[in-house]
């Protein structure tokens, strides 16, 4: 997983401290427990665009093989399943983009082209 700069990983702490107040504590624990693992003081960590989709890609199928072992199937169809990744994986990052109002934005972390500074 990529890294959180310093100021978006004390934002997101303080709001998931302020949803524990709340008694919002799964969405806490959510954002903390997360949060905690991808903080780096320094983080100057290039990506690209297609990189992101494939690290959403993966923690799709994370999720699904979840829940592959929660049924203890024997059976599974890895195309179809993987249809349905890839359908729910631009499914998330757009609606997830959508409401971060960034849809169609060049992150801050993508590689600069030949001839960018």
């Amino acid at each position: 997983m990529r890294k959180l700069g310093h100021i978006t990983y004390k934002r997101l702490h303080a709001q998931a401290e302020q949803a524990k107040e709340l008694g919002l504590d799964r969405l806490a624990n959510a954002v903390l427990s997360t949060i905690g693992s991808i903080y780096e003081e320094n983080n100057q960590a290039t990506y690209s665009y297609d990189e992101l989709e494939n690290k959403v890609y993966h923690s799709l199928w994370k999720s699904a093989l979840e829940i592959v072992s929660y049924h203890d199937l024997v059976k599974i169809d890895i195309q179809e399943l993987d249809k349905a990744i890839v359908e729910l994986k631009n499914k998330v990052i757009g609606e997830l983009e959508d409401k971060m109002k960034v849809r169609g934005q060049v992150g801050k972390n993508e590689p600069k082209l030949p001839g960018q500074e």
